[in-house]
């Protein structure tokens, strides 16, 4: 993923809420991440659909984002992770 410095750029992950799985950032690998909010949105299908949690963040150097798909009562148990690979580039003036 590709982005300026500073500027704000989302990471949508598919879910599905009814089985209790959530998806929760693991941590990176500096502090050149600021998470400015989440947010989960649900499938028009119904209950048992598909849904997207998406996090807003705020880069300012390159760097890795790592988020496991865990069931919270059991977060030893990570069923999926995900890396997501940050590059920043200077903000233009």
């Amino acid at each position: 993923l590709s982005v300026r410095a500073r500027e704000a750029f989302r990471v949508m992950l598919p879910f599905q809420p009814a089985t209790g799985f959530e998806w929760i950032v693991r941590g990176s690998e500096s502090d050149a991440f600021a998470l400015i909010s989440t947010c989960e949105s649900e499938a028009a299908e119904g209950p048992g659909s598909a849904a997207t949690q998406t996090f807003v963040y705020r880069a300012s150097e390159s760097g890795d984002i790592v988020f496991d798909y865990v069931q919270p009562w059991a977060a030893d148990a990570v069923a999926k992770t995900v890396t997501i690979n940050v590059a920043v580039h200077a903000a233009e003036p």
